[in-house]
């Protein structure tokens, strides 16, 4: 299975916010309980404030696959090699 990393486009918006919210949710569920996590996804990983994000003109966005599977992102923002 070959791993391959790509530069997101506008066009990933909703499956960059889609892959947000389930790492999170995969990540920190077991120390929540339901209502607690679907409060904090609703607040802090909104599926519309996500996309804003990802089609900001400062930041940029990479996608990782696995077989053609997305399976993460990494964010950083222009300037931040510099």
């Amino acid at each position: 299975m070959p791993i391959s990393i790509r530069y997101a486009t506008e066009n990933d918006a909703e499956l960059i916010a889609d892959l947000s919210r389930k790492t999170f949710s995969e990540t920190f569920g077991y120390l929540n309980t339901k209502e607690n996590m679907d409060k904090f996804l609703n607040e802090q990983f909104n599926r519309d404030k996500l996309i804003s994000e990802v089609t900001g003109p400062d930041n940029i966005f990479l996608l990782v696959f696995d077989d053609e599977i997305p399976v993460g992102y990494a964010k950083m923002r222009h300037g931040d090699f510099s």
